[in-house]
């Protein structure tokens, strides 16, 4: 699919039906291409649970989600899977090299360099003993090297936007990085994500005035959504 407009109407979702606590609570939400979308609200409010769900990890309780006007149970999995990428705050590098971190098994070295230039990691890269083909890990090499948290949440950030997909989300991407590096990344954010579709999660409301609307969830429900 060559772009994407995700639709979510009225859906539900709760984690243990003889439970009271309700996870989502009938959440309207419309995603247009090229856009960036905030979603804010408290631990608990439902946001990852809703990014979940449009990644199809869950499926709602009731209401529905269509793509394109198309229930998104009845779009073929591995094609949906390949037109989202996803950062989400627990997302795990392994004792790979950087390039097969960021690229698995399909590196191109002009689109590794162009992708790690705008995430503000190239030049930690090209310093390396053995750039690219470094370990990230000294398991499987007495070469390889730990990366700060900060860098290492720069290169699962590089891994999505190498991906190329339609459509990116990103769950609190900066949390282990400084402010300095945080507003690098943040003040040519358009340049970085090159008119994809966005869903960002975040806990700091300074970063969402980079979106174009914002959803704030509160216990499950759309408290507020608009222009930041």
């Amino acid at each position: 699919m060559n772009r994407y407009v995700i639709e979510t109407k009225q859906i539900t979702k709760t984690y243990n039906p003889r439970s009271p606590f309700i996870a989502l609570d009938h959440v309207d939400l419309h995603v247009s291409e090229g856009c960036i979308y905030g979603l804010i609200g408290d631990n608990g409010a439902g946001k990852t649970t809703l990014i979940k769900l449009l990644l199809r990890l869950y499926l709602p309780d009731s209401g529905s989600i269509s793509v394109n006007g198309m229930n998104i149970e009845d779009i073929n999995f591995n094609e949906y899977a390949k037109a989202i990428s996803v950062v989400f705050q627990d997302s795990q590098l392994f004792a790979f090299t950087v390039a097969e971190n960021i690229a698995y098994n399909e590196p191109q070295l002009s689109r590794l360099n162009k992708t790690v230039d705008k995430i503000g990691i190239k030049n930690k890269i090209d310093n390396l003993s053995d750039g690219y083909e470094t370990y990230m890990s000294r398991e499987f090499s007495k070469n390889g090297i730990e990366f700060s948290g900060g860098e290492q949440q720069k290169i699962v950030i590089a891994r999505a936007l190498y991906k190329n997909s339609n459509m990116v989300i990103l769950d609190e991407p900066t949390s282990n990085l400084s402010p300095i590096a945080e507003y690098e990344l943040y003040k040519d954010f358009d340049k970085v994500i090159e008119n994809k579709t966005v869903i960002y999660i975040s806990h700091r409301m300074s970063s969402c005035k980079l979106c174009d609307k914002i959803l704030l969830l509160e216990n499950g429900s759309v408290l507020e959504y608009g222009s930041p």
